[in-house]
């Protein structure tokens, strides 16, 4: 992971795209923000590629020297389908949140030993339909492409999100939320 730094403690160690909150016309720029107010709520700056790096490292026992620290975050001991800091799901394990201007999601799927991020630097963004449709397995991801749904010339950034190492080019869309997601469907 090179690529990762906690934002107003280190130095930026990447290029990183500007927060959008609001909805419609009414969206807004966060230029005001502390990036302070992150700390361990979201202060971690980070690339899709490091968060598929992390994911591995962690779903695949590589991050502690302990497996027990892994199974008490993998282990649903209260019913709330909710490890120590890991959402337990039938066909997914992960994390999503967001911060003002920002929203993310990794998650790790067992059965295909496959790792999704989502990145948004929108706070109103939902990564869950994305995140449903990436994992609906009807729909076999055949082959990632460049998606340019709406480029906004005020925010031409391209950031790369990626589906284990498919390299995912994001771009910005209406309403400024940097959405992902190429599906090819098998033809008949």
């Amino acid at each position: 992971m090179t690529s990762t730094f906690l934002d107003c403690y280190e130095d930026p160690l990447i290029d990183v795209v500007h927060g959008y909150t609001g909805v419609g016309d009414a969206m807004t720029y966060l230029t005001e923000l502390h990036e302070s107010v992150g700390w361990s709520a979201g202060g971690l700056v980070s690339t899709a590629s490091d968060l598929i790096a992390f994911a591995r490292g962690l779903f695949g026992g590589e991050l502690f020297d302990d497996p027990v620290s892994l199974a008490a975050m993998t282990t649903d001991a209260s019913g709330s389908f909710y490890g120590l800091g890991i959402a337990l799901q039938e066909d997914y394990r992960g994390h999503a949140g967001g911060i003002a201007g920002f929203r993310s999601l990794l998650n790790y799927v067992p059965e295909f030993d496959t790792v999704v991020v989502i990145l948004y630097n929108h706070d109103g963004a939902d990564p869950e339909p994305d995140r449903a449709e990436v994992l609906n397995p009807d729909l076999p991801l055949l082959r990632a492409e460049e998606c340019g749904l709406g480029r906004q010339s005020h925010l031409p950034r391209q950031i790369p999100n990626q589906i284990d190492g498919i390299r995912l080019m994001t771009v910005a869309s209406h309403p400024l939320t940097l959405k992902w997601l190429i599906r090819r469907r098998l033809k008949s």
